[in-house]
């Protein structure tokens, strides 16, 4: 706390603050308390309410340390240091806030520190912990990027913005500032931690197990890194070091339910195992699988030290099952397999569970054995073998176990499926369709339906009712290329043999449709050539061609579908070729026909709008959550903020381009100038020296930077800049 660090506090504090400097906190409360009676003057007495602020805060006396720090408000101070005295308090209060878990009031104390002082780390790096406490991640990036700004290498800031990245799915910016954290400090455990977390989301275990390694190294006796670890290990498959690693941290972890070890005898003759029964039950109804895991791996050690008086194949079951609900199948098998070793009661149960996990692991052989028998008269284990089998291609049995589940539950629709595509293996086209026309009456927005009761009709001759199932397959999946292929095949085939085809709605179905007026993707006007060729002429920004060919096929579109990707792709063209007016009237019809694929749409309008200068509608356009992760939008839209003097607001757009685009010489510009109007020259000098390092030959950062360092009294380096700006273009 600078605002107290002078020759006179020194004076008659100087021991005390040592103490401080020292964190001999019960100490430094204790001669703080004594000396407050002594003192009488109003700047001496916010000096002892702050250093006891401080030492109460380090004990852990926080409500205390809050009263305190309020008191030092309360006395007056004139000048910087009275500022001073204001900044540092409320950050400290407002720390002592934050580990209370108040983080608004936190916030409002950080915020405070901040506007009295923006060039000072502290606050702005608690004000992002807060933030990311209460999920605002996107908040909490910016105040931790604006921390390592002021402190370019400070540690804890590239942790934290490293996991508000990874919150937010962002795992290789998050990588990059554990890192960063890492070649700064690489004696500190967090960082090798928090960098494994996120390699264990993308899947990296191996390189997780690296890290957790070195952060064991570092922090021995930490059971979070054990626990992490252990689930790396199960993973890879490495059991033994699973086992290992789950044993340490039920030893370091005092929450883990394993007794101590004096007494155990005892506990073990009064506890069988009934109170982790009703945990995993518990958590069970709450579908809280990974817990269930983490509560059976604990108990294991226990339970098999203790066999006589516990069961620990009744935990392996319980863990493996929680494995199969989390979709970890092979870990489900090898748990359920060494439960049935230690305890054949419960056969029944493991044998269902490894039955549909090897089922999920595409081994019906397996899946068969273990469901087979009299014993399954459970519908689902009826259900999993008759697929099983179907998928082996054993149809005798694949129909019988289905029959059994459609006797059963008669809407099963993927029963009635199954078993009409075992029938169409079989060549018994009557019942294969029958079965198809009551799975698709079950379930009508199933595109698979539709495209396997097209190839039967298809098989069977039946060419209308053919093409009819697969424009209802396009119609719920419009880019399905087996319909699509199917479609195009079917009807060439047809047309060589000189047959015509009628549609439902009784119009012929000609190929010459389907080659010369598809606009994008399988539509029911439209063939893969026109589109191909359309999407060249966007790519080689052939605008004028895009619009003639985009208007000469709008008269022959039929579907929504193609009429709005013709409308997107004539209006985008107007978009480049600067006619906004004719662009956003083709865009707003294109969003009107198909609003479900609108992005690129919103993305082109928005664009229109800005060069009209409509920057409000522009803002509306940009911001559609359809294109919130696209860069070139959120650059446009700073750019729009800018237009309408909404500075903050442009920069933080500027902040996430540059985060994901550090070399775009646009961004910097934009943001160097905004700081500019902001009145901020030093960050705008910065950015505007970044945007001419990467485009030198721009003369208007020149000129924006000259103005900024003429305002900052640097009149002769500025008039340099807007010479230069002046020899680039005069």
């Amino acid at each position: 706390m600078l605002w107290w660090d002078d020759e006179e506090t020194a004076a008659w504090a100087g021991e005390l603050i040592d103490i401080v400097d020292d964190e001999q906190w019960g100490k430094a409360a204790a001669m703080a308390t004594a000396m407050l009676p002594e003192r009488k003057s109003d700047i001496d007495k916010a000096v002892l309410y702050a250093v006891r602020g401080v030492a109460r805060a380090g004990l852990g006396e926080h409500d205390s340390a809050i009263a305190d720090f309020t008191r030092v408000l309360e006395f007056e101070c004139e000048g910087e240091r009275g500022m001073a005295k204001e900044r540092d308090t409320r950050n400290e209060r407002g720390f002592s806030y934050f580990v209370k878990g108040e983080y608004d009031i936190a916030i409002a104390d950080f915020t405070r520190a901040i506007e009295l002082d923006d060039t000072y780390a502290d606050p702005y790096f608690h004000r992002a912990a807060s933030r990311f406490e209460k999920g605002e991640h996107d908040l909490a990036v910016a105040d931790f990027t604006r921390a390592l700004e002021i402190e370019k290498n400070d540690t804890p800031s590239f942790c934290g913005r490293g996991r508000a990245y990874h919150e937010q799915g962002k795992n290789d910016l998050a990588i990059a500032d554990f890192t960063r954290a890492i070649e700064l400090d690489d004696e500190d455990d967090e960082p090798y931690f928090h960098r494994a977390t996120v390699r264990v989301a993308m899947k990296e275990f191996k390189l997780a197990v690296a890290d957790l390694n070195k952060a064991a190294e570092l922090s021995p006796e930490e059971s979070k890194i054990c626990a992490l670890r252990a689930h790396c290990y199960g993973k890879l498959q490495q059991y033994e070091n699973f086992t290992a690693d789950f044993k340490k941290a039920a030893q370091l972890n005092p929450d883990f339910p394993v007794p101590p070890k004096e007494g155990r005898e005892e506990a073990a003759a009064e506890d069988d195992g009934d109170e982790f029964i009703d945990k995993a039950m518990d958590l069970e109804e709450q579908e809280k699988w990974g817990e269930v895991v983490s509560l059976a791996t604990a108990e294991l050690p226990k339970a098999e030290s203790e066999s006589e008086t516990r069961d620990p194949g009744m935990v392996y079951y319980i863990r493996g099952r929680a494995y199969y609900e989390q979709g970890d199948h092979k870990l489900a098998i090898a748990d359920l397999t060494r439960a049935l070793a230690l305890n054949p009661d419960i056969e029944i149960d493991c044998l269902f569970f490894r039955g549909m996990a090897h089922f999920e692991e595409g081994d019906y052989d397996a899946a068969i054995a273990d469901l087979d028998g009299e014993v399954f008269s459970d519908i689902d284990a009826t259900y999993t073998r008759g697929v099983a089998c179907h998928e082996k291609g054993e149809h005798d049995r694949a129909i019988a176990d289905l029959t059994r589940v459609i006797e059963l539950d008669p809407d099963t629709a993927t029963a009635h499926f199954y078993r009409g595509v075992s029938y169409l293996y079989k060549e018994d086209f009557a019942r294969g369709l029958a079965d198809l026309d009551k799975a698709i009456e079950l379930s009508p927005d199933n595109p698979v339906m539709y495209l396997m009761r097209a190839a039967a009709c298809e098989e069977r001759g039946e060419l209308q009712k053919a093409v009819a199932d697969y424009k209802s397959v396009l119609r719920l999946d419009p880019r399905n290329e087996d319909a699509r292929e199917g479609l195009h095949s079917m009807l060439e085939r047809a047309q060589k043999r000189g047959a015509k085809i009628i549609t439902p709605d009784g119009e012929p179905f000609d190929l010459s449709v389907i080659k010369d007026a598809e606009a994008m993707g399988p539509t029911d006007d439209g063939g893969e050539s026109f589109a191909r060729e359309l999407r060249q002429l966007q790519n080689d920004g052939e605008w004028d061609e895009v619009v003639k060919m985009a208007s000469a096929a709008l008269p022959v579109a039929k579907s929504d579908t193609s009429l709005s990707v013709l409308h997107y792709y004539r209006g985008d063209a107007y978009v480049k070729k600067g006619d906004a007016e004719a662009a956003i009237a083709d865009l707003t019809r294109a969003l009107e026909l198909d609003p479900e694929n609108s992005a690129d749409a919103f993305a082109s309008r928005g664009l229109a709008y800005f060069t009209q200068g409509d920057y409000d509608s522009a803002i509306a356009d940009l911001s559609r959550e359809e294109i919130a992760d696209d860069i070139g939008a959120v650059y446009l839209r700073g750019c729009a903020y800018h237009e309408t003097e909404q500075h903050d607001l442009a920069i933080a757009d500027f902040n996430k381009v540059i985060e994901t685009e550090s070399d775009f010489p646009g961004a910097h510009h934009r943001r160097g100038a905004a700081y500019t109007e902001k009145g901020d020259y030093a960050r705008a000098v910065a950015d505007l020296s970044k945007a001419l390092e990467l485009s030198p030959d721009n003369a208007l950062p020149y000129i924006l930077r000259g103005y900024a360092l003429s305002m900052q009294g640097k009149h002769r380096i500025g008039l340099a800049d807007l010479n230069q700006a002046l020899r680039l273009d005069p």
